[in-house]
């Protein structure tokens, strides 16, 4: 398992989905330095004080496996 933390990224928005099993996941929304945006799962509470299009640090895990998988463990508001 590699963690590794990000800085300054773009923070564009976040939903509560439900998987087929009935589990409740939290997608977050994320723009990169290429312009593009990317989604991950996020194992963490989003801050309260957190608004779209805000700039936050955050701390990703990577899961490998048949499937490679993004997680987000920590995600705080620069200030």
């Amino acid at each position: 398992m590699l963690e590794f933390v990000e800085k300054n990224i773009v923070f564009t928005g976040a939903e509560i989905r439900v998987s087929k099993k009935g589990e409740e996941y939290i997608l977050v929304n994320f723009l990169g330095s290429d312009g593009k945006t990317f989604a991950c799962m996020c194992d963490c509470q989003i801050p309260s004080n957190l608004k779209q299009l805000d700039r936050v640090d955050i701390t990703f895990k990577v899961l490998p496996g048949r499937y490679t998988q993004l997680r987000v463990l920590n995600l705080s508001k620069v200030s």
